[in-house]
């Protein structure tokens, strides 16, 4: 997920973290996708996935929350 101060929120910090993730995951590991899971209710972490090419392609409840997952696979 994405921890951003809230004085530091809705400046893009976690946009470019995240295509930083993103790349450095896709460059330096063998993995064909990568995953996000988020709070249903956390509009910020989802729509931040989303902007960085990411695709909900599941949701789902446990004990204590909803959850939406997130992917982006390699060749996005």
């Amino acid at each position: 997920g994405y921890h951003i101060r809230a004085d530091k929120q809705r400046k893009g910090y976690a946009k470019e973290a995240g295509k930083a993730v993103i790349d450095w995951g896709f460059k330096n590991t063998n993995f064909s996708a990568l995953y996000s899971y988020m709070n249903a209710d956390n509009v910020a972490s989802y729509s931040t996935a989303s902007s960085i090419g990411m695709i909900k392609v599941d949701e789902y409840s446990d004990e204590d929350e909803h959850l939406f997952v997130y992917k982006i696979e390699k060749n996005h």
